[in-house]
């Protein structure tokens, strides 16, 4: 996981712009005001989500452009190579190592999962 502390670190000292920044489009986020989340609105970035953030939260509004020149400047910073995961890799992580072809763990409702995840990510 890159958090928000390392991609801004990233950001600083590259001056590197994000895919949603650069074509003016901007990303997905959360409109307190209608109570939902909005969608290709250049006030969302990796930096406003919508919702207040910390430098150890999970950044979020990353294009796959975006975390590949962010690893390769981590692999130029640390002298190690930095990737992002093949698809076999990601698929492998994603069922926790079985060799099922789906995750064990029961399906959830949409609404409910996204309540666990702003809840476990976000209090």
């Amino acid at each position: 996981m890159v958090t928000v502390g390392q991609f801004r670190a990233f950001v600083q000292e590259t001056g590197y712009k994000t895919d949603a920044q650069a074509d003016g489009r901007g990303g997905h986020g959360w409109n307190a005001k209608l109570n939902r989340f909005a969608g290709w609105f250049p006030r969302y970035t990796w930096r406003n989500p919508g919702w207040p953030q910390t430098g150890e939260d999970p950044v979020g509004n990353v294009s796959w452009n975006d975390a590949v020149k962010f690893c390769q400047w981590l692999s130029r910073k640390s002298g190690k190579l930095v990737r992002l995961p093949t698809e076999a890799e990601w698929e492998y992580a994603c069922r926790a190592g079985t060799t099922m072809v789906f995750s064990p763990a029961p399906p959830q409702p949409a609404s409910r999962a996204m309540l666990m995840c702003r809840t476990k990510l976000y209090g």
